[in-house]
């Protein structure tokens, strides 16, 4: 690891914890068992993503301040606030914009477009047809579809491929303790899957 990219971990970690931080306290969820959640997937994000092109790197942002907040809390509490899903999705939007705007690269800001719209749109059939996933799940997908399309196409296949794989491990694991009721929160699962997507494909280019 570089020391630029030692000092983008330090300094994303903090930056991002802390205004995860708030984004939790607005939506009713400021308590330390959340706060050790949301600390310990920053970092751990903030790690994956020096395997990142820097360009990437201020994408990361919104997926710590308010991605993170939201998978955290669909842990715990099986709901997804909306207005992390809506802070997100505007933040996403205007960052991988100026992104795209600085570096020159128009197909990134399509790639984006089309991997938002994409999995969302999938998501949103699925919840029409079947109710499923929940509408949480609808609102935040965007987002990571932006994500994922802005680091190359085949990172949107694979974002939902390795949701997809998370999440059934973690039914998995539920049957196997016994749990089989229990419900089964999919936005960590979409979180995880996009970012090691992203991290996979920026480590095959």
């Amino acid at each position: 690891m570089t020391v630029e990219s030692l000092v983008w971990t330090v300094v994303a970690t903090v930056v991002t914890s802390i205004g995860g931080g708030v984004v939790l306290w607005h939506v009713g969820a400021a308590s330390r068992r959340y706060g050790l959640l949301l600390i310990g997937s920053v970092a751990v994000v903030a790690a994956c993503t020096t395997a990142w092109p820097q360009a990437l790197w201020p994408a990361a942002v919104p997926l710590g301040a308010f991605g993170l907040p939201a998978a955290v809390v669909d842990l715990v509490e099986h709901r997804i606030p909306n207005q992390a899903s809506a802070m997100f999705v505007v933040s996403e939007a205007a960052g991988i914009t100026g992104i795209a705007c600085v570096s020159e690269t128009p197909e990134m800001l399509f790639r984006a477009a089309v991997g938002g719209l994409g999995w969302g749109g999938l998501l949103l059939v699925s919840f029409v047809v079947s109710g499923q996933p929940g509408p949480g799940d609808v609102k935040l997908v965007p987002s990571l579809g932006m994500l994922a399309g802005a680091a190359g196409w085949s990172a949107i296949g694979t974002a939902i491929a390795l949701c997809y794989l998370l999440a059934g491990c973690a039914a998995l694991a539920l049957v196997v303790s016994g749990r089989r009721q229990a419900r089964i929160p999919l936005a960590p699962a979409m979180v995880g899957g996009t970012v090691l997507a992203v991290t996979m494909t920026s480590l095959a280019a």
